[in-house]
């Protein structure tokens, strides 16, 4: 339990830095008016590095999920001596 709980929090952690990066990020291409003095950023989003990381995120919560399972049906059908 200790490796998938392990594994999992470093997902998590990275998730948490990818979504970090990205929300302090700057857009890209923004319009400038000279004349006027005016910047506008025109938010070129993506979304993929935020889907990549919200996929790994997925996997690693449902590994807590199936862990917690595991040691739930032991518990319920007495193995182990639980």
């Amino acid at each position: 339990m200790p490796q998938v709980h392990g594994a999992s929090r470093d997902a998590i952690a990275y998730c948490e830095k990818v979504f970090g990066i990205e929300a302090n990020s700057v857009t890209d291409n923004p319009t400038i008016f000279p004349d006027e003095n005016l910047v506008l950023s025109g938010g070129n989003f993506h979304g993929q590095p935020l889907a990549i990381a919200l996929d790994f995120l997925a996997i690693a919560l449902s590994e807590f999920g199936s862990i917690s399972e595991r040691r739930t049906y032991q518990l319920i059908h007495g193995l182990r001596g639980l």
